[in-house]
């Protein structure tokens, strides 16, 4: 005669399993999303990054063009020096979100083995979408003062 009675750390092992089976599949449904956000943020952020700096390029080459003197005050030069260093900082936070997205998917391959993984991915997730979320914020608030102080 066989005894099916579990132990009390058996019924305590079983909510814990069933909540980190639940939770890894919920994360895995959510990693779909989730890169596809990534995948945009990329593309979007690289054609920015890349456009932005080209511009830069144009402008400092221009007002330093050999003949030239450069005074901070004179015309428009402390508003090309503010957007360059905007710039750099809009670089900082975009990369800033790459890394913690590439360290939080590379965690939840790591996941369908270990908790730690899975828990460590979903902060590290969570803190990619911050830094995306600072990002896109300086970028529309140095957009809308742009257009304040060309246009208005």
């Amino acid at each position: 005669m066989e005894n099916n009675q579990t132990t009390p750390e058996e019924k305590a092992a079983t909510p814990g399993l069933w909540l980190s089976n639940r939770w890894l599949s919920a994360v895995t449904g959510m990693a779909g999303l989730g890169k596809t956000v990534m995948v945009m943020a990329l593309i979007v952020g690289g054609i920015r990054i890349f456009s932005s700096l080209y511009v830069q390029y144009y402008i400092w080459s221009m007002c330093l063009a050999p003949g030239r003197d450069f005074f901070l005050f004179e015309d428009y030069n402390w508003l090309y020096v503010f957007n360059t260093l905007s710039l750099f900082a809009l670089i900082y936070l975009y990369f800033r979100s790459i890394m913690e997205g590439y360290k939080a998917f590379s965690l939840f391959q790591l996941s369908s083995v270990d908790d730690e993984a899975l828990l460590e991915g979903q902060e590290r997730l969570g803190r990619m979408f911050t830094w995306l979320c600072w990002w896109a914020g300086v970028y529309v608030l140095l957009v809308a003062f742009d257009y304040v102080f060309h246009y208005a």
